[in-house]
């Protein structure tokens, strides 16, 4: 909108997470998400995975019959077992109609749970997944930074996840976001091999990236670190809902 195109044109610095908001409000330098810079080295990456973590969004349509079933035979194709993961608490009801529908483990949200516990549970699900398939978008971006392949093939996506991956050179992640079950491929043992050896290098290059453009908001003043970022965000009025917020729900 025309505040942000004003603060791409005015603020010091400036870099959009998504290719179109260069086009669409300010022609500034594109970079990938902040919270690749999280999460376990590549070089500490388990290598012994069992799982097909799946993280999906409650507030789309259910996926269809095809869909679960085209999941079905990727786990017998890799001996995987599937895990449904609350990332968000408003997903429960959908996880636990995959759950039922797919006869798989949820990794809920306890109520008394915070934000920091439930990240680190997950982050030890992730830890065990060969990949991770869904729509939520810091799911998958999660996912990724401990080592499971991310692929956002949800027929109800709408081209986020594709966005932002393509950013952090991973475009196998939103290669097939969007397409109806029936065109999604089998997925063979050969190919989850070449994108996790893609990962590794790809979140260990975005991850440099992004310390580097630490230093440089470090240098405008400031420690440039993302909570830092994320604690002058929400310093705006109380009604303001801040991109830290936005995000912690995408």
């Amino acid at each position: 909108d025309r505040i942000e195109a004003l603060a791409g044109r005015i603020i010091d610095y400036v870099q959009w997470r998504e290719a179109g908001s260069a086009t669409t409000a300010a022609p500034r330098a594109v970079g990938a998400d902040w919270a690749f810079v999280e999460g376990a080295p590549a070089s500490a990456w388990s290598p012994d995975r069992d799982l097909l973590g799946i993280v999906l969004r409650g507030d789309r349509p259910a996926p269809s019959a095809a869909w679960l079933s085209w999941i079905r035979t990727l786990c017998a194709d890799h001996g995987l077992s599937p895990v449904v993961v609350v990332q968000v608490r408003q997903d429960d009801g959908r996880a636990r109609e995959l759950a039922d529908a797919l006869d798989a483990t949820v990794v809920e949200w306890p109520t008394e749970a915070t934000h920091a516990e439930q990240e680190t549970r997950v982050r030890e699900v992730y830890g065990r997944c060969r990949a991770v398939v869904g729509d939520r978008l810091h799911g998958l971006v999660i996912a990724a930074t401990e080592g499971a392949v991310p692929l956002g093939w949800v027929e109800s996506s709408r081209g986020k996840i594709r966005a932002h991956f393509d950013v952090a050179r991973l475009p196998d992640a939103g290669r097939h976001e969007g397409r109806p079950a029936a065109d999604l491929p089998r997925v063979t043992a050969a190919e989850l091999t070449r994108q996790a050896n893609l990962l590794a290098e790809a979140v260990s290059r975005v991850r440099s990236e992004l310390r580097t453009l630490q230093d440089d908001l470090a240098a405008l003043g400031g420690s440039g670190a993302p909570h830092e970022l994320a604690r002058l965000r929400r310093r705006q009025r109380p009604r303001t809902r801040s991109r830290a917020l936005r995000n912690a729900a995408e």
